[in-house]
């Protein structure tokens, strides 16, 4: 099974990764092992406001690759692994305190950090 979204609520998965999932009968998964990570990075934010969510959103996906859950205030954005996580800080930055956010790094493969 190849990862084809930015996926949300699941941590250490990344966009690209390759996994193996062991199955019932039914077709219910019993399990999941990764067979090959990706490179990319996957970044969750949670906005505190759907103006706040509006205005990150459009800015980040100039960007990056970033998928949006906006009755939630929240998105997901994958790193692909030839972007810097520097690149992503810098365009968070530019907005300066307009915004307020939360962040978390479930799946962060890039080394410099």
């Amino acid at each position: 099974m190849f990862v084809k979204s930015y996926p949300f609520f699941v941590k250490g998965l990344s966009f690209g990764d390759v996994l193996f999932d062991t199955r019932e009968e039914k077709n219910d998964v019993l399990d999941v092992e990764w067979k090959d990570k990706s490179g990319n990075s996957t970044i969750w934010m949670a906005c505190r406001s759907q103006d706040d969510f509006d205005e990150l959103y459009d800015c980040l996906r100039e960007q990056f690759n970033v998928e949006g859950l906006a009755e939630f205030n929240l998105l997901s954005v994958c790193l692909m692994e030839w972007q810097a996580l520097k690149e992503l800080d810098e365009a968070v930055e530019g907005l300066g305190n307009s915004i307020s956010f939360e962040i978390a790094y479930p799946s962060l493969r890039h080394e410099e950090v």
